[in-house]
């Protein structure tokens, strides 16, 4: 059993019970708005509030604060309101003064909102740059979607108002869930929105809806080729490459043989758009209307609703995602014909999840096509989302992944059985067949794949894509940089000596220091405002602080004469504000965007840079920012001051100039400062490229990885504590060769000596050895690898003692004593206090390893899990995520972990085998029970230690693959739901004449509710989880859908109300039991 319910910080509050008890509440108020969500602030002009400023409202009659100038008129602080039962375009600016005077309810929500504005203020004083611009883009974001509510995406009903007889329509919002609908004027909504209300009546007449008398889906067709792009795909504007419109025929060959298929190709090259192309071909060339089931990851939703909407617009889509009430909707308003009973959609799209919870229902259409993006998931045909999906009845089916599989036989045997279960019937069969085919390079298996499996790389295709050449410029640091370099390196000296026994973040702090350095002096210390000289000497000074500078400023100089256009991107807010100095003295004319630089201004920036004849010659830009909608293909050229962690992250940065609409070939610059942290990571991060990063980074978009081994990583920090070792030492000797004070300048280059010795990549780098299976299916060399692997360790071996000179580490470490002896003479008491603290602590962290050394995965973090000795046949770690699937609200376990079917789709882990979930259930239950048995020994050891220090009262708590897991609350919830195990039959004919027998208070819900209605909640907490209140109301076998959850969301039970009375009832059987078992106790003594 698995529980839903809250956290602590959505607990009941006054306002709730008063909303939940206060039956004879003022009816004189029941017509004043209610304020639902708080959406923005601004200074306004005093009284310009109320309807005039809705949107439709202000384009009607003007902006009434168009003319305010807070400088000369008088202004009052205005708050933009969402109200509650009214969609965002009816939002309006109101001043305290205005809410008050309509006696509006829910104050409270401006009163949260204004506490929370002043704690934002207090927070943005004290943080760095950088996480300011996180903030400011995040805000950014939230605007544009605010925007985007108020934009109708599609009609989906109409009817007309009893009142005054005049047409409404009931309005989906584009990035709204269906649940949120709301029935609109047709004379509000056709200013702006005719052709959604035009589109509504097309599909409402359409006689394109499936019919399953199709013939096709009877005996297909002959194949006849498409020499060219047909003209219903895409139109006029868009058009296939010349590998794309083979895709297709290879996908219309594949249709017309009966043969379902994988399309494998390489990310990047269109799979989404050759799939739809696909389907409009069915649509046009054979009248097959669907139904068409397409399932997807949430991350690549919208791009295929967005996809359709271009390439196929003749084909009704359906998105089918959202809570209870919004699938509701769908499947009340755009499922299918009243009359006819027919499909209206052509085309449905949803995700894994979606897909586990509605199975029944989507289980029951006989779909003419089943696609599935993502599908390397399907690689386990132990999982639960396998066992579903292969049950359904499809007509044929096309498996979507840009992602190898590992050189996996069984894996490529899930794949071929979910879309051929005839001919690819038995594992054994095939394992016998071909497993032997490692020696020669699976020929055999090659041949037999040949009609199922299409995989194209960008290097086979290469011609069809638009020229982008990436060069690596190697660059040495500035005598100054060596000199911070060697500083920084020496006063982190005991830290760096404590090798793998050190802090994985102490380690990263250390390099991010590094990087800094890499980029510019100034970010490790600016220069004083009194050593700010003028004009050339301060150009001078800025260039001469970064070896980097130094090269960009030969690169702009020649990049300028040649008439090219520039992106510089930076991950350092600070080094943009330093990259803007430097272009501003030098006169070149530039935009810069980053995450405080609001809508207006942000879009004026890219119309100025993007127009005809446009003077600016480079563009600033975040590497955040440059992820909010930029389209800036009128740059030909892209700099990449900074790299990430793993240099394919940048490669959004790069698609801001690498796009459709680029004529011109486009150059990467990615700069990297020699002999330095910078260059170790890149390199790492290509040999891991093979074996990890390209997988997880680039092919697989739901951020899963199909290797297990050492995946749970952050993305942020894909290396180890050994790594991150290495990594640190790499450069350093040869840099404490050089005598304090006497270090050099880089050398004088001409700029085309260095772009000529650069290395080179073009377009990608290639896919590696990880896509052998799929090309050529050949074993991939691995042992070369590990042979340049070693080499990488080899010269890590050192340690800090020869690296760093002995005369070095003195001087900073008296430097150091002298600070401390400056420290204890002029702060004592603060010195003293802080002693005391860091004591404490240290005990508190000695107690907590004591304690957790008894051999239990608890205390282990992922180096650890590495290093101990697996048994063979088993994974070498747990993924974190998956961890964190189970422990969070998806899984609060009993004496012994059931309910997994349950826990996998609701921890979204549905693509898990059900032994692996099995053991991980396990392994958290007994490191629990364990960690709980030596918290009390300890607790008896030392009672004083009991309830002290932060966060003490939760109890202990364990990590597993580097997930925090809090005991107390898991075996809480153990005890919670034992009463109900108790209580209720594990017979499913049995459970369906349970009934409570103890005495319970009437609910006061809004429905008849009595025992039987409790009985069977009840039931389905046991059935379905604690909170999943959505699963219980569906359950026909509960019949509780007309009682739970009512559509009027002022109407009792809601969320809320159901977790007050399950707790109740919870306490009852609890006492019931007690009471029993007392009365058995007493007669076992008489």
């Amino acid at each position: 059993l698995f529980s839903y319910k809250e956290d602590d910080d959505f607990e009941t509050d006054s306002d709730d019970l008063i909303e939940m008890t206060g039956e004879g509440a003022d009816e004189q108020q029941d017509n004043s708005e209610t304020i639902e969500k708080v959406l923005d602030i601004r200074l306004g002009k005093k009284g310009a509030t109320g309807a005039s400023t809705t949107v439709y409202a202000t384009e009607a009659n003007g902006n009434p604060s168009a003319d305010f100038d807070p400088e000369k008129d008088e202004g009052e602080v205005q708050y933009l309101i969402k109200w509650k039962g009214w969609s965002y375009i009816h939002s309006t600016w109101e001043s305290e003064e205005s809410l008050q005077q309509q006696k509006v309810k829910g104050l409270k929500k401006l009163e949260n909102f204004k506490k929370k504005e002043e704690e934002i203020k207090q927070w943005l004083a004290k943080v760095s740059p950088e996480d300011v611009e996180y903030f400011n883009c995040q805000q950014e974001l939230a605007s544009e979607l605010n925007k985007q509510y108020q934009i109708v995406e599609r009609v989906i009903a109409n009817s007309r108002k009893t009142s005054s007889n005049d047409p409404e329509y009931l309005c989906k919002w584009m990035g709204l869930p269906y649940a949120e609908c709301s029935w609109e004027d047709e004379a509000l909504i056709s200013k702006k929105f005719q052709h959604c209300i035009d589109s509504f009546n097309n599909r409402n007449n359409s006689k394109t809806i499936p019919t399953r008398d199709c013939k096709v889906l009877k005996q297909r067709p002959r194949f006849v080729a498409l020499k060219k792009q047909p003209s219903y795909i895409g139109g006029e504007n868009l058009e296939l490459r010349d590998y794309q419109l083979e895709g297709l025929n290879w996908l219309a060959h594949s249709w017309c043989k009966n043969n379902s298929v994988i399309l494998a190709d390489e990310m990047g090259l269109g799979k989404t758009i050759q799939t739809i192309s696909f389907l409009s071909y069915l649509f046009h060339q054979h009248q097959l209307y669907g139904p068409f089931l397409v399932v997807v990851p949430l991350s690549t939703l919208t791009s295929w609703q967005r996809e359709f909407e271009v390439w196929a617009p003749e084909i009704n889509v359906v998105v089918y995602i959202g809570d209870l009430m919004s699938r509701n909707m769908i499947r009340e308003y755009e499922w299918i014909h009243s009359q006819s009973k027919r499909l209206k959609f052509n085309a449905l799209i949803t995700t894994y999840e979606i897909l586990l919870k509605d199975k029944a229902v989507l289980g029951s259409i006989n779909w003419a096509f089943l696609g599935v993006d993502e599908a390397h998931r399907l690689k386990n045909d132990d999982s639960l989302l396998y066992k579903t999906l292969i049950d359904f009845k499809s007509n044929h089916r096309l498996l979507i992944t840009g992602t190898p599989l590992q050189n996996s036989l069984k894996e490529l045997w899930s794949l071929l059985h979910f879309i051929m279960p005839e001919k690819f019937e038995f594992w054994e069969d095939f394992e016998e067949d071909h497993g032997k085919g490692r020696e020669n390079g699976y020929q055999s298996l090659h041949k037999v794949l040949e009609p199922f499996l299409l995989r194209r790389v960008k290097k086979d295709v290469e011609k069809s894509l638009p020229a982008k050449v990436e060069q690596i410029l190697r660059v040495e640091m500035s005598a100054l940089q060596k000199q911070y370099y060697k500083w920084i390196l020496t006063r982190n000296y005991k830290a760096l000596s404590k090798g793998t026994r050190g802090s994985t973040s102490g380690f990263l702090n250390i390099v991010m220091e590094l990087k800094k350095c890499c980029n510019h002096c100034y970010l490790i210390k600016p220069p004083e405002e009194n050593e700010r000289e003028n004009g050339i000497e301060t150009l001078q000074s800025l260039i001469r602080s970064s070896g980097k500078l130094i090269l960009l400023d030969k690169l702009l100089t020649r990049l300028r004469d040649r008439g090219n256009r520039v992106l510089i991107f930076s991950q350092m807010v600070r080094m943009l504000d330093i990259l803007a100095e430097y272009l501003t003295i030098k006169h070149y004319p530039f935009q810069r965007l980053d995450g405080s630089i609001k809508g207006e201004i942000r879009k004026q920036a890219l119309d100025h840079f993007n127009a005809d004849g446009s003077e600016d010659f480079c563009f600033l830009l975040s590497t955040r920012a440059g992820g909010l909608g930029i389209n800036l293909a009128s740059a030909d050229t892209v700099v990449i001051f900074d790299s990430d962690w793993n240099p394919q992250n940048d490669l959004q940065a790069q698609a801001r100039a690498h796009r459709i609409g680029q004529k011109k070939q486009v150059n990467i610059y990615r700069l990297v400062t020699k002999g330095t942290v910078e260059e170790e990571i890149i390199e790492r991060a290509k040999k891991k490229m093979v074996l990890d990063h390209l997988v997880i980074q680039r092919m697989d978009t739901t951020g899963r990885t199909v290797l297990d081994n050492n995946s749970g990583r952050s993305n942020s920090n894909p290396f180890n504590k050994e790594e991150l070792t290495a990594i640190l030492k790499f450069g350093a000797e040869d840099l404490f060769k050089e005598l304090e004070g006497e270090e050099s300048e880089p050398q004088e280059m001409d700029i085309d000596e260095i772009l000529r010795l650069a290395e080179t990549r073009e377009n990608e780098v290639s896919t590696s050895a990880t896509d052998e299976l799929l090309s050529q299916f050949k074993v991939a060399n691995f042992a070369t690898m590990e042979e340049e692997e070693m080499e990488l360790e080899e010269r890590s071996q050192k340690d800090w003692d020869d690296i760093i000179p002995e005369e070095q580490r003195k001087k900073v470490e008296e430097e150091e004593r002298q600070k401390e002896l400056e420290e204890i003479y002029m702060l004592p008491r603060i010195r003293s206090s802080t002693k005391k603290v860091q004591h404490i602590s240290r005990n508190a962290e000695t107690k907590r390893r004591l304690q957790r050394s008894s051999g239990s995965e608890s205390e282990t973090d992922d180096t650890d899990d590495e290093k101990r000795p697996k048994r063979r046949g088993r994974p070498r770690s747990v993924r974190k995520d998956t961890v964190e699937g189970f422990t969070d609200t998806a899984y609060k376990n009993t004496e012994t972990p059931c309910r997994l079917e349950c826990i996998a789709r609701d921890a979204e882990l549905v693509d898990k085998s059900v032994a692996d979930l099995k053991r991980l259930g396990e392994l958290i239950h007994n490191s629990c029970v364990s960690a709980m048995q030596e918290y009390e020994e300890q607790l008896k050891e030392n009672p004083s230690e009991a309830g002290k220090g932060p966060g003490k009262r939760r109890g202990p708590t364990i990590k597993i693959s580097g997930v925090q897991v809090n005991v107390k609350s898991i075996i809480q919830h153990e005890e919670e739901f034992e009463m109900l195990h108790k209580s209720i039959p594990a017979d499913p004919e049995e459970r369906k004449k349970y009934r409570l027998t103890c005495r319970v208070k009437a609910a006061h819900f809004d429905v008849d509710w009595g025992v039987e209605e409790d009985s069977r909640l009840l039931v389905g907490i046991y059935e379905h989880g604690y909170g999943n209140w959505e699963l219980i109301k569906t359950d026909p076998e509960l019949k509780l859908s007309d009682k739970i959850l009512p559509v009027e969301t002022d109407k009792k039970p809601q969320g809320k109300q159901l977790q007050t009375r399950v707790d109740y009832l919870l306490k009852l059987l609890k006492k019931d039991l007690d009471k029993k078992e007392n009365m058995k106790d007493g007669e076992e003594v008489r």
